[in-house]
């Protein structure tokens, strides 16, 4: 980790995510991404919020630069939690490891390109 990531020093800056651990080719995933402050997670095949709260989160969801325009967009109409059924192009990491906020989630994908991204109601009250 320390040769890897940090250049062999604990005192080096650390290189990033995608320079540190190996991530898969692209393909295509579609489920629920649920994001708010300070987190930004995936449910893969899930349909509905309601999955989503059944859920442990595995998940953080990047929005790489190919993922710049609607899910951009419609994310920054979101004035508190939000949640979108998506469909994109990414990359999935293939070594478990502690990303996002604080490290919490075991493993993470990059939207390289979305497909489509519409966002549903965190609640039946949501409307």
């Amino acid at each position: 980790m320390i040769d890897r990531c940090l250049g062999g020093s604990i005192y080096n800056e650390y290189i990033g995510d995608e320079a540190c651990y190996p991530f898969s080719e692209e393909r295509e995933f579609t489920g629920i991404f649920v994001f708010g402050f300070e987190w930004s997670e995936f449910y893969p095949n899930a349909q509905t919020y309601e999955e989503t709260e059944k859920t442990e989160p595995k998940y953080w969801l990047e929005l790489g630069k190919g993922a710049i325009g609607s899910a951009r967009e419609e994310q920054t109409k979101c004035t508190h939690d939000c949640a979108f059924r998506i469909s994109f192009v990414g990359r999935e990491s293939l070594c478990a490891a502690g990303y996002g906020h604080l490290n919490s989630y075991p493993h993470k994908i990059i939207v390289e390109r979305v497909i489509s991204a519409s966002q549903i109601a965190l609640s039946d009250s949501d409307g």
